[in-house]
């Protein structure tokens, strides 16, 4: 029996689309779990296990609080993507981390399915990250993930827009999936990808706009330690040395 010769190809948007129908069919099965909770928890874990099959090595995604070194909190975030190389995690736990603000590069919310109601409720999560970053701090992405959308496919682009729109920048959600929709990304003006394309298009701009984002900065860690004396007894020493040099 001869054997096949070796194309040498691989059909990319193919391995995504089955990608996706599996994906799908995940996010189905945990739609049928009884408890709000553990419906939720199941979505949040296929999400995260798909970003950290597909993301460079060094992000991190992980349910948090955003912390900044004032004392300051976010809400919590289903899933964010976060700094591994330069940054320390604070306080960690089974349940969420507790991560400086300057380490995050994105921050999404796990829904049923993509609403004005949800919407909402992403936009105000992202908010509540992006006012412990300052005036000077790296943009922080935000976005919504979910297996389908309250809106029916023909009219699905125009209601986004519409709901998209009434957001505040800080608010700003900048990338979403509805698996059996389409995926969108709104930089300037909304895009929105073909539904049999919706994984592949969210994951490669999704990238694409982590990379843009450049290196994480640099976490100061003694101004998050600063209620801690014995620490900033050595911060006061080092300067002393450095004022004498």
């Amino acid at each position: 029996m001869s054997r096949k010769p070796d194309s040498g190809k691989i059909g990319l948007a193919q391995v995504f689309r089955r990608v996706q129908a599996e994906m799908v069919a995940h996010l189905s099965v945990n739609n049928l779990y009884e408890h709000g909770a553990t419906q939720g928890a199941a979505s949040e874990q296929d999400w995260k296990h798909l970003f950290e099959l597909y993301l460079p090595t060094r992000f991190r995604t992980a349910p948090v609080f955003v912390v900044n070194g004032d004392g300051r909190r976010s809400q919590q975030i289903d899933l964010a993507i976060f700094d591994t190389d330069f940054s320390m995690q604070l306080f960690p736990r089974s349940s969420a981390l507790y991560v400086p603000v300057e380490s995050v590069y994105a921050v999404f919310e796990v829904k049923s399915l993509i609403s004005s109601e949800t919407i909402l409720d992403a936009a105000e999560k992202a908010g509540s990250v992006r006012e412990l970053r300052g005036k000077t701090g790296r943009p922080i992405l935000a976005g919504m993930l979910a297996p389908t959308s309250r809106w029916r496919s023909d009219l699905f682009s125009s209601t986004l827009a519409r709901n998209l729109e009434k957001l505040s920048e800080l608010q700003r959600i900048d990338l979403g999936c509805a698996l059996d929709r389409g995926s969108f990304e709104c930089s300037g003006e909304l895009l929105v990808s073909e539904k049999d394309e919706a994984l592949i298009f969210f994951l490669m701009r999704l990238v694409e706009r982590l990379d843009t984002l450049g290196p994480a900065a640099r976490v100061d860690l003694m101004h998050y330690a600063r209620g801690v004396r014995s620490l900033q007894q050595c911060r006061a020493a080092k300067k002393r040395k450095k004022t004498r040099l």
